[in-house]
């Protein structure tokens, strides 16, 4: 579709622009593989078209260092050198000096290895070149330097293992690149699954807010839900400006989130004006301020019905590469609420990249709505286990004669191990917050836990609630098998 001869003529309009089938997509496509950088971040494109104002323009990530000359004269001399570096063999590439293309990693990779006639491998990201280094036990071998150039050490790898393995000698660079990428992927597979929740900690409220545009925590009731995003907020001060809170409920409607028509009196005038409801308010602040990142967050969202009170607004859920709504959509009233308000000028809303939405839904509630897999697919997950924010229990709650930090995942083992029941069965360590909470935990486990399997007796003692909730130990409460299961828990640790 973009022969190398088009290439080299290329204008801004031909490397990025509006349509699906542009050269960036392209480009994206086929160079696509684990371990590199992707081009739906526009400062990975170096030149781009930028729709995140209201007037679209080509910008230059770089362009600061530049400051004198325009993106038009800039983007000829980038075409100039990666040309050059393109028709560079790979065994004189460390000779070749960059300017335009210096620490532009991702491009330098995608272009060379599409164009050249002397492709390498295809990792451009320092973190995962040093990871494949370490996979393949290579580190006597390759020595990684901040001073080489990425595919200088791709190509230093590739040559290693040509070199020492006669048949992968004989191997194409595209399978010897997935088959170094697979290797790798098994290798630290195990160990990414176990530091994910470390990693998740890690992130700035900001960078998660960019990484995960619609984010549900989702779990058991206690687990910290709510905690999880607060903690956030607190942890990297963000005003309370950025952000609203809304919590779903039965009766909660579209006109409640998005807005509706209502009557309003000044100066004794009634008239009949477009309220904006919560979604509609950020939205406004969000659109007219892209300097800062907004959150809606949305606490038990599976209490009310999604899909009527998103309405047409669940078409704007799709976000593209930059995080803007794929798919703009229709609404007079929000539409010229917003042309009042912030002098919007399209004629067709979206939602920005610069505005997240965050969700939480209990897994264990059984009266509730369905989400339906098309809104759950415009979502990311995260599943908060039980244990997962444990270590900030207050250690001087009781539950009856026991502390409550160390009864309740014995509880939450013997739900699992012995009774057989789902993790949504289970509680978290904020189920409860103070003492004299006994009934609230005997309550739930009675109605809600072992009640609806009709199997009290492989729990309780007692025969009837009114009896239980007078219980004043555990070993009036709960069977033997329960007791004896806690005590060889603590054998065994």
């Amino acid at each position: 579709i973009f022969p190398y001869e088009t290439f080299k003529n290329f204008t801004l309009q031909d490397w990025d622009d509006e349509t699906p089938n542009k050269f960036i997509n392209y480009l994206e496509n086929r160079t696509n593989f684990s371990g590199s950088g992707s081009l739906g971040y526009v400062q990975n494109r170096l030149f781009y078209y930028s729709k995140n104002s209201d007037n679209p323009k080509y910008e230059f990530a770089k362009k600061k260092n530049y400051p004198k000359e325009s993106i038009e004269e800039l983007f000829e001399r980038f075409i100039l050198e990666a040309v050059s570096f393109i028709e560079t063999p790979i065994n004189e590439i460390s000779e070749f000096e960059f300017d335009i293309l210096e620490g532009a990693n991702v491009i330098q990779t995608k272009l060379y290895n599409l164009y050249s006639k002397t492709p390498t491998l295809r990792l451009n990201t320092p973190e995962y070149i040093k990871q494949i280094i370490s996979s393949l036990n290579l580190e006597s071998n390759i020595k990684y330097s901040k001073n080489k150039k990425i595919i200088e050490l791709d190509y230093d790898i590739e040559k290693y293992l040509r070199k020492n393995n006669s048949e992968i000698a004989k191997v194409d660079i595209k399978v010897l690149s997935k088959l170094v990428v697979d290797f790798h992927d098994i290798v630290y597979k195990e160990e990414s699954r176990k530091n994910d929740n470390n990693v998740e900690e890690q992130l700035t409220f900001n960078d998660w807010g960019e990484k995960y545009r619609q984010m549900i925590f989702a779990g058991a009731p206690g687990v910290g839900k709510s905690y999880k995003v607060e903690k956030y907020l607190n942890d990297n001060k963000i005003n309370s400006e950025y952000f609203k809170r809304v919590t779903f409920y039965p009766d909660y409607e579209y006109h409640n989130f998005i807005g509706t028509i209502m009557p309003v009196t000044k100066d004794e005038v009634i008239s009949y004006e477009f309220v904006p409801g919560i979604f509609t308010s950020i939205l406004k602040d969000a659109l007219n301020d892209k300097e800062n990142h907004y959150y809606l967050i949305i606490e038990e969202m599976t209490r009310g019905n999604c899909a009527s009170i998103f309405g047409d607004i669940f078409q704007l859920l799709d976000r593209d590469d930059e995080g803007n709504s794929k798919y703009e959509i229709d609404n007079d009233n929000v539409l010229k609420y917003l042309q009042k308000e912030i002098s919007y000028k399209k004629e067709k809303i979206y939602i920005p990249f610069n505005l997240s939405i965050i969700g939480t839904i209990n897994t264990s509630d059984q009266n509730v709505f369905a989400m339906d897999t098309a809104f759950k697919r415009r979502f990311d997950f995260k599943y908060i286990d039980v244990e997962e924010n444990k270590e900030e229990i207050n250690k001087n709650i009781n539950f009856l004669d026991v502390k409550w930090y160390e009864f309740y995942m014995n509880l939450n083992d013997y739900i699992i191990d012995k009774l057989d029941l789902s993790e949504d069965r289970q509680m978290g360590p904020f189920f409860i917050v103070d003492d004299n909470q006994n009934d609230k935990i005997i309550m739930y486990l009675w109605n809600d836990v072992i009640g609806s399997y009709n199997n009290k007796e492989e729990l309780f003692k007692i025969k009837t609630l009114a009896k239980a909730l007078k219980a004043k130990t555990i070993e009036k409460l709960f069977v033997n098998d329960f007791l004896e299961f806690i005590k060889d828990k603590e054998n065994n640790e």
